[in-house]
């Protein structure tokens, strides 16, 4: 009788234990599926819970990640701001300091994409490559270092949950490997999420030298009399800009495109006044420059045609040059390579003379170009010249707050080669 109890008994624990696993399965496959459901932000928060029970609250289990906000930018609010965002984007700013106590920085574009950059500000940080310079790594938590001066473009914000989320993956592995209570968490919640490579870097180059041969001098031999260049002659009166080799020119890469963009400070005259600015020269994967954007900054006139210049305070004109064909490439290569050192001739761009008959630069720069003018109130020239060099570094800008735009207008391309004229928009003023 005794025999026949125990049988029972020891069936009856099996089925316990038979119905106990089952019932594991099920919750987990529920779990699953309630994990599937829910949006990145809400299967952070849920793993968090989990990492903290498992680990005894000793893991450095990652808080909620960043939910990035569904409203947009608004339109822009008038045609010329508008027609600017197409080669400048404009974008909206957003400082968020994490639980742990990292800075983020997220700027999102009116088209959606996002760039994000992790950890405190560090401009400093750009190395010179070319120099022999190697990347410097930032710490951004304990444990966790990322790439000094590089960014992460998301396109439309997909995967900042994750970046996030990857950092303090990375710093729980840290606290871990610290405290022995602790290391369950890993085995249970499986492998941490590594941070992707960033996709834009940032590095700098000096001009002083002859390191950068495509952007100063074409390299070649010693010059022959044969070879040598015809003189010049004296150059005539005319408004002009040329690189300032004093100022290290900023590189940024894509390593998702392969594109490249060298920005770099340029100074001279504009109707007699001296004026500094910057230049990019963005170029594709293969090398062939596809595009130059100018940015020039004054007190005085830019532009023919300025409406009340005298009453208002410093001006910028963006000027835009896309190159499309393999001629425009070949020109605007032979441009930048000159012997002579790259010189900018503004008589055409902003003075809005007509080109002569055998300048076929000026001509084509005529024919391309479209010149945006802004101007602002109650604000200093060097505010603005510092504002206008980090938007070209970063290609993005943002909107003035608490700065009034006093005057904005265009000079369209003319690819006929008629005259152009500046086309002022009052609806841009606020």
């Amino acid at each position: 009788m005794a025999r026949r109890r125990r049988a029972v008994e020891r069936a009856t624990s099996r089925q316990v234990l038979t119905d106990r696993i089952v019932v594991g399965v099920l919750i987990v496959v529920a779990a699953s599926g309630l994990m599937s459901v829910l949006p990145a932000y809400g299967q952070v928060a849920l793993s968090r819970v989990a990492c903290q029970v498992v680990s005894l609250g000793l893991g450095g289990c990652g808080a909620p990640g960043i939910e990035l906000e569904n409203a947009q930018l608004s339109p822009a609010r008038c045609s010329t701001l508008a027609d600017l965002d197409a080669v400048l984007p404009e974008v909206r700013v957003e400082h968020v300091v994490t639980a742990k106590g990292m800075p983020v920085t997220i700027s999102q574009a009116r088209s959606g994409d996002v760039v994000v950059d992790l950890g405190p500000e560090d401009r400093s940080a750009m190395p010179d490559l070319l120099a022999g310079e190697t990347r410097s790594q930032r710490t951004l938590l304990d444990g966790v270092s990322v790439p000094a001066r590089a960014e992460w473009l998301l396109p439309r914000g997909q995967g900042l949950d994750q970046l996030v989320t990857a950092t303090y993956d990375g710093h729980q592995q840290w606290v871990e490997r610290r405290s022995a209570l602790a290391l369950i968490g890993s085995s249970v919640l499986g492998t941490a999420q590594q941070i992707p490579q960033p996709t834009v870097l940032f590095s700098r180059v000096r001009l002083d030298g002859q390191r950068l041969p495509r952007l100063i001098d074409q390299p070649g031999g010693p010059t022959t009399a044969t070879d040598r260049p015809e003189p010049r002659g004296p150059r005539a009166p005319s408004d002009e800009l040329v690189l300032d080799a004093t100022v290290p020119a900023v590189v940024m890469v894509n390593t998702i495109t392969g594109e490249a963009a060298t920005s770099a400070t340029v100074r001279g005259t504009v109707g007699g006044t001296p004026v500094s600015g910057s230049l990019r020269l963005t170029r594709s994967s293969d090398g062939a420059i596809t595009g130059i954007l100018l940015a020039v900054v004054s007190d005085g006139r830019l532009v023919p045609g300025e409406p009340n210049v005298s009453l208002s305070g410093p001006g910028v004109a963006y000027i835009a040059v896309p190159v499309r064909t393999e001629s425009e490439r070949q020109l605007v290569s032979d441009w930048v390579t000159d012997r002579d050192g790259l010189r900018i001739p503004l008589d055409e761009l902003l003075g809005l003379r007509e080109p002569g008959t055998d300048d076929r630069l000026a001509a084509f720069l005529t024919r391309a170009a479209t010149v945006t003018v802004l101007r602002y109130g109650a604000v200093s020239t060097g505010d603005v010249t510092s504002r206008v060099g980090s938007e070209l570094v970063n290609l993005r800008r943002q909107d003035w707050v608490g700065v009034r735009m006093m005057a904005a207008g265009t000079v369209a391309p003319q690819p006929s080669g008629g005259k152009r004229t500046l086309v002022d928009d009052p609806s841009c003023r606020t």
